[in-house]
């Protein structure tokens, strides 16, 4: 009472005490006028304050599929956690919450278990969720960050808590897929010719789904010697505008696909994202090509943008400008691609080597032969064996990268080695 006869609001130590008082407490007090605009704030249930911050996310410029993604990741943990005021943002409880979140759930009318959160999905609910109690005490809805000590979990390294793995397609399974999608039946709400176009654009630019998604015709500049597309700020992963090359062929596409559009017409159908699996499911059966590979990686939607990389690696670009392509934040994750593509490479490398059993077979039947007549074309028979198989170790250097070369072993699908 006193500070508000002085016209200040409470110090830090009163208000860590009324962020502890239920709302029930909170209201008289504020209809008596009693507390401050930062107290009267804690008498506000959780779904306020989320309002309030989605209108406040919304009105920056956030995209509205980040805003929404936010919003869901934020308010599943308050749900899971039965936070409902200020005063049960507690960080062992939200953790426990997250805990509860990640671990496998059971499927319906299934015996297996659904597979829970890995460590990075995990940190982006603890990164919603802080971000939520950050505005709380920018906007004076709180004095301090409750949930400043809630750590994050140990950042995996690359592949190392992947749910399951995801493989690039080869040339000729680009080929297949596109083939059976032109041909194919409406999949997921979309022609084949719709779908070959999708394909078309996340193979040659390594866009992601949800981007696509948000694309209209006014983001392709297709005329000039500059030829675009640009993912508006708040519609890419990380939130910032980013501006990709395209191919001459593409490009010459596009214009004829968006010849009867408007510029702010969608640019490309898309499925619902939870439905882009499906289709490339539904693709690659008609192709005849299994989703898994015999090491049970798996291709997806995503994989077209797998399949992006490894074609850049394929050509020999630069890993850094590689990760440009690909907006990588980190250049590991750029770096896990080239590695898959030079081990293939490396193994196609090694299987060209000379069967040891094979020779020491030619020798015997030489040493055999050497005390009849035949014993000098036997030795020449051995030695002509030898050079054309050893012929595969002078291409071991080459897979040793390189400025300029490009693997011997790389077949590529015309238009695709350069990507």
């Amino acid at each position: 009472l006193a500070l508000r006869a002085a016209g200040q609001g409470p110090d830090l130590e009163i208000g860590r005490w009324l962020e502890t008082l239920p709302a029930a407490m909170l209201q008289p007090l504020e209809s008596w006028g009693l507390l401050d605009r930062h107290s009267a704030g804690l008498s506000k249930s959780l779904a306020t304050h989320l309002a309030d911050w989605r209108v406040h996310l919304t009105a920056k410029g956030t995209g509205p599929d980040q805003v929404d993604l936010v919003l869901t990741r934020t308010s599943t943990i308050l749900e899971v956690a039965n936070a409902h005021a200020i005063v049960d943002l507690v960080p062992s409880r939200i953790q426990n919450a997250i805990a509860e979140k990640a671990a496998p759930q059971p499927k319906a009318k299934s015996k297996t278990k659904k597979l829970g959160l890995n460590a990075q999905t995990q940190n982006h609910y603890i990164q919603a969720i802080k971000q939520f109690t950050r505005w709380l005490v920018r906007d004076g809805r709180l004095i301090a960050d409750p949930l400043l000590s809630l750590p994050k979990k140990r950042k995996k390294r690359v592949g190392e808590d992947l749910r399951h793995e995801r493989r690039a397609l080869e040339a000729d399974e680009v080929a297949r897929l596109l083939q059976a999608a032109e041909s194919g039946p409406f999949v997921c709400g979309l022609s084949g010719s719709e779908r070959v176009m999708l394909y078309k654009l996340a193979l040659q630019t390594g866009l992601r789904l949800g981007e696509i998604a948000s694309l209209k015709v006014a983001d392709f500049a297709l005329n000039g010697n500059r030829l675009t597309v640009t993912v508006r700020a708040g519609e890419s992963k990380n939130g910032e505008e980013a501006t990709l090359p395209l191919r001459d062929d593409l490009a010459q596409e596009l214009r004829e696909w968006f010849s009867d559009k408007l510029p702010t017409a969608q640019a490309i159908k898309t499925p619902w994202k939870s439905r882009g699996g499906k289709m490339v499911y539904a693709d690659l059966e008609a192709a005849e090509i299994s989703p898994r590979d015999s090491a049970d990686r798996v291709a997806d939607f995503h994989s077209l943008r797998h399949t992006f990389v490894s074609n850049l690696a394929k050509a020999g670009i630069h890993p850094k400008v590689a990760q440009d392509l690909a907006r990588h934040s980190d250049i590991n994750l750029t770096l896990s691609r080239y590695s898959h593509t030079v081990m293939e490479s490396r193994a196609a490398a090694v299987e060209k080597l000379p069967d040891l059993a094979a020779l020491i077979s030619a020798q015997e039947l030489a040493e055999g032969a050497a005390t009849g007549t035949d014993g000098e074309q036997a030795e020449i028979e051995v030695g002509e064996d030898f050079g054309e198989r050893g012929a595969g170790v002078e291409q071991i250097g080459a897979l040793r990268p390189a400025a300029n070369d490009e693997s011997p072993n790389d077949e590529h699908e015309p238009g695709l080695d350069q990507q």
